[in-house]
């Protein structure tokens, strides 16, 4: 026999034998389970029942009771079926949801500790360096207020720029400015002039070699 942890050696669950009925005569009533309840299932019926309650319960009872057909067509039903199916969904369908928790592990863990992990890393920055969140390829990058765009030393050219004002760019080279839906457009060309241009809120410029 192999034992890959003794943390499952000595972990214990606790479960519900009885609960004391009436403390002056210590009356206590039993589970009709040899084995118990365990409390971790309870805690799981108890959130399933909320979960059904306000998923399933609730808007099925605001349908019934906003389109008046679909409830005269339930009360056509034999009464021993409409208690069944009320009682199946408000007790039965948590039962079952409490069960399937109890019974599934998910990477070796129990059904709460899955979720938490799960809930734990869809919340956290994906890509960090030193505890600081690293931006994803294609993430929008904040651009500082005033923004340079100058010829490239290995690459003599203009470089592709879209800017969303309020913003001021300036041109170290002479560029053509044309207009385009949204805003303007700026070209290199002999013809045209340096400086800055100034970038209105709203308004975009498209820096284009």
């Amino acid at each position: 026999m192999v034992i890959e942890s003794y943390a499952a050696v000595f972990e214990q669950e606790r479960r519900l034998y009885s609960w004391e009925v009436d403390p002056t005569t210590g009356k206590r009533w039993h589970v009709p389970s040899a084995n118990g309840i365990p409390l971790r299932g309870v805690a799981y019926y108890g959130v399933a029942w909320i979960a059904v309650f306000w998923i399933v319960v609730a808007p099925a009872v605001a349908v019934l009771l906003a389109v008046p057909p679909l409830g005269d067509l339930f009360g056509l039903f034999p009464f021993v079926l409409q208690a069944a199916l009320v009682l199946g969904v408000v007790f039965g369908l948590p039962g079952a949801l409490a069960y399937a928790a109890m019974v599934a592990k998910v990477d070796g863990r129990p059904a709460h500790l899955w979720l938490l992990a799960y809930a734990s890393w869809r919340l956290r920055p994906k890509r960090t360096v030193h505890g600081q969140r690293v931006r994803a390829a294609g993430d929008p990058y904040p651009l500082p207020r005033r923004l340079r765009v100058r010829w490239d030393l290995s690459a003599p050219r203009l470089q592709r720029l879209r800017v969303r004002g309020p913003a001021r760019v300036e041109f170290a080279v002479p560029v053509r400015f044309s207009l385009i839906s949204g805003g303007w457009r700026a070209k290199g060309s002999d013809r045209g002039a340096c400086g800055h241009r100034d970038v209105p809120a709203g308004e975009v410029l498209e820096v284009r070699p």
